[in-house]
């Protein structure tokens, strides 16, 4: 009974240390593509360009999309039934 327990409590705890080991670089990762971003924008801002992307194929004129993106590959799902 004693090993049997030993054995849960480590993969417990190895499986919490992993888990937090990947939020952890995911968060990192996020803060990166967050700081290019800014970098990126302050760069249009210098140019007098607003901030975004402009959309080339459409046939409005200077349309503009904000900062869109999918946050699935930084953070899992909270909910039950849920795909990113």
């Amino acid at each position: 009974i004693a090993g049997d327990t030993a054995a849960a409590v480590t993969y417990y705890l190895s499986k919490r240390h992993f888990d937090n080991k990947t939020i952890q670089l995911r968060k990192e990762k996020y803060d990166r593509d967050q700081k290019e971003r800014t970098a990126q924008n302050a760069t249009r801002q210098d140019s007098g360009l607003p901030n975004g992307v402009k959309l080339e194929g459409f046939q409005s004129d200077n349309v503009y999309l904000q900062d869109l993106e999918h946050l699935g590959k930084y953070f899992a799902s909270e909910g039950e039934g849920i795909k990113n």
